[in-house]
Order: structure tokens, then sequence, then C-alpha cells
């Protein structure tokens, strides 16, 4: 995707004229080279070349030095323009379509998982049903990686959330690890202990 790059107040006129074929427009060095300096290698700016007969948009790159137009852009059709005809920038849909499209084609940054709430576990009680929640934070999606945990201890992931159940079927202070798969990376994440006594 190239990304769109304006000229601000760039103006000029053709110094011949064009027709519909003519993918490089005759304008003077000076107004040529500010185009390829303001827009790069690999980018691109639409332009709008209008006479008193009509206009056309077109899409402006820099190939070698050399300014090279896309013609017909944007619904309107390739056309002949005489000499003194004006090339200059200007906003169109297509602009902002490009700008919308590089936007939404920019990677996000990944954020690691965290604890958002419910770091620190609640105690259980042999024979009763033990539920513990971990409301996690950062870019998803997660995955459990290999965890050490009591063996009455279920675990499940799901959307966002760490849930630990099960019944302790004895007291004890039983050390849980769970590391989570995040940014593509397997990562300690909830590295506790569970207290678990007689009613």
């Amino acid at each position: 995707m190239f990304a769109y790059l304006g000229l601000q107040d760039f103006i000029t006129t053709l110094e011949a004229p064009i027709d519909a074929e003519s993918v490089t427009p005759p304008i003077r060095f000076d107004k040529a080279a500010r185009i390829c300096a303001a827009i790069g290698a690999g980018n691109h700016a639409y332009m709008t070349l209008t006479c008193p007969g009509g206009y056309e948009i077109v899409k402006v790159s820099c190939e070698f030095g050399v300014i090279v137009m896309a013609r017909g852009q944007d619904g309107t059709a390739a056309q002949p323009f005489p000499k003194g005809a004006c090339l200059a920038y200007s906003w169109v849909g297509a602009a902002i379509s490009d700008m919308v499209d590089q936007a939404l084609a920019c990677p996000r940054p990944c954020v690691p998982a965290t604890i958002k709430s419910g770091g620190t576990p609640s105690k259980g009680v042999v024979g009763v049903p033990y539920e513990h929640r971990v409301v996690i934070s950062g870019t998803a999606p997660f995955a459990l990686g290999e965890m050490s945990i009591p063996q009455w201890l279920i675990v499940e992931l799901d959307a966002g959330e760490l849930r630990l159940s099960g019944v302790p079927d004895a007291p004890g202070l039983y050390n849980v690890q769970i590391p989570l798969n995040s940014c593509g990376e397997l990562r300690p994440f909830f590295s506790e202990c569970i207290e678990v006594s007689v009613q």
C-alpha cells in the first residue's frame, strides 16, 4: 500500500499539450523536482488536470526522478489537455480512501497480557466448590501454556478471562503457575498460591 502524501499549495501548467494516453506531464523541471521531493519513491498524490473544457483526476508518482500519471482516477475519464492546462494538488475522494486504508493497514502495537483484576486468589475450603476469576488486559488472542497446578484445579481461558475452579480435596498451600502465550511469546502470567483450609 502506497502512502498518500500531499503537496498542499502545488500548482503548475503544462508546457505542451497531452493526449488521453500520455502518462508523463510536460511540466517545468523545478516543478517535477518539487513533486518528487514531496512524495518520494513508492508514494503517490492525487492531482487535478483542468482547462476550460473539463478536468481529470490523476494519481501522480515519481519513478527514478520522472513524474508518472495514472490517468482517469476517482471516476474521471482520461482526456486530452492543451498547453497551459493546470496541474494542481487537490483533495479528492480517492485520497481520503487511501488514507483510511493506510490507517487500517497499520499494525497495532501488541500489548502483553497483564492482570487487570483478580490477581490475589481467594481462599478455598476442602469439599466446597472453588472459583476465582482473573480478568486479562492486553492484546488478544491469548493461549494457555503448560501449567503447574494442583490436580483438583480446572483452568479455563475465555474472552479475556481466566477462570479457576474445582473442589479442593485436602488442606494446604497450593502453588499455581499459569503462563500465557501473549504477543507471540509464552510469558509467566499468574503465579500465586491458593490457601485451602478445613471448614
